[in-house]
């Protein structure tokens, strides 16, 4: 597991796979009845302050490109291809629903104005493709400050948590645009500490790996205690907004800044793990590969759900439950389809992004800038390192 330009980083795909498994996991059990009180939820829990927070760790740790691009090129070689996935598939998967809902509460089958303002504000399953154009926006934005002064603007998304209720895609920003930032702008820092929490798999082990374990299990020693503080207090909670929007954050409001201090904290944890996985053969190789296709998982999933699960139980209504009949009636066994319906879905999307024209959806043609031809491997290095390659390339020859 190198750095090297001609291999590819290990852990950063297998952190994507764990936490696109996460979503499913999350969804699933949001989807099935009773499922809140299995195993799987409870494992759940444990993942929720590294799922979604390694997502978008991982796509800062790869988003350095932005800060040398401009604003043509933000669009064209970055934001073009999550806006045409975001735009098609948010619709599709909203639709989908829309039509469950006409089936299962009366609602109208279709709804223009909620579907533009849906698209608009980011309020669907596809809400981490619209988050990944604002935070390249941001990054973009902040690009030729210190990284310093970068991160502390990227906690601003605070001064609007009054409105966090009506637009999640501010709570989103809140919780996840700082680990977005602190990864593209410290990638240098969290690439050091991977290869020192990596060593002692490698057989080495040195004072860096020992502050790296140490401080990663501190880390995650006050995440853990601010966040389960927080679950125990009962009581009601208004603490005085001095900003406009209301004169008192209420629990839920500050819900999100706990769960922003918690992730912040653990995410290290994160990463070690990812890196320890990525030591582990089979299952390596099988998150890699999804760590590597989560587009098409995080698109299709939803949709799989909907349609396969969704729909039939919205014609055929069925009490569910963990002492129900099995297989129809019990939780466990409907646990069981959605995993292999979202399996189905995901498959599908996959297969679809390699048709012709329609593949477009998930992987839109090139635009203008991107048009351009694409820098040799050796555009970046020193005039030592490319009389190198030139040896090199000439001696394969």
């Amino acid at each position: 597991m190198t750095s090297s330009p001609s291999q590819r980083l290990a852990w950063p795909d297998v952190a994507k796979g764990i936490s696109i498994l996460g979503v499913v996991l999350l969804h699933i059990t949001l989807t099935v009845p009773e499922s809140k009180d299995t195993w799987l939820a409870a494992f759940n829990v444990w993942l929720d302050p590294l799922r979604l927070p390694l997502f978008f760790l991982v796509s800062g740790f790869f988003a350095q490109k932005v800060f040398r691009f401009s604003f043509a090129e933000l669009f064209t070689r970055r934001l073009w291809y999550f806006l045409v996935p975001y735009v098609v598939w948010m619709l599709v998967e909203q639709q989908t629903k829309r039509v469950e809902y006409h089936w299962v509460f009366g609602d109208p089958v279709f709804d223009f104005s909620q579907m533009t303002a849906s698209l608009l504000v980011g309020h669907s399953m596809a809400w981490f493709l619209h988050s990944l154009i604002l935070f390249n926006l941001f990054l973009w934005c902040v690009r030729k400050l210190p990284g310093w002064a970068a991160l502390a603007l990227s906690f601003s998304p605070i001064l609007f948590i009054a409105w966090q209720a009506q637009f999640t895609s501010i709570a989103k920003a809140i919780m996840f645009l700082p680990v977005f930032v602190a990864a593209a702008c410290f990638r240098d820092a969290i690439s050091a500490f991977a290869s020192a929490i990596e060593a002692p798999f490698k057989g080495e082990w040195d004072y860096r790996s020992f502050w790296a374990y140490s401080g990663m299990v501190g880390a995650y020693a006050i995440g853990f205690f601010i966040r389960r503080t927080w679950d125990s207090y009962a009581g009601a909670v208004e603490v005085t907004w001095l900003l406009p929007g209301t004169e008192a954050l209420v629990r839920d409001d500050v819900h999100i800044l706990v769960r922003m201090v918690e992730q912040f904290f653990e995410v290290p944890v994160g990463i070690a793990v990812a890196v320890a996985v990525s030591y582990i053969p089979v299952l390596s190789t099988g998150l890699r590969f999804i760590g590597s296709h989560t587009l098409p998982i995080y698109l299709g999933h939803p949709i799989g759900l909907t349609v396969l699960y969704g729909y039939p139980m919205a014609l055929n209504p069925r009490e569910v439950s963990l002492a129900g009949q099995w297989p129809l009636e019990n939780t466990w066994f409907w646990l069981s389809m959605c995993f292999v319906y979202c399996a189905i879905a995901s498959l599908v999307l996959w297969a679809l992004g390699k048709v012709p024209v329609v593949g477009w959806t998930l992987k839109p043609p090139p635009i203008g800038a991107s048009r351009r031809t694409t820098e040799p491997p050796s555009a970046g290095l020193s005039l030592s390192q490319k009389l190198t390659e030139t040896r090199n390339a000439t001696t394969r020859k």
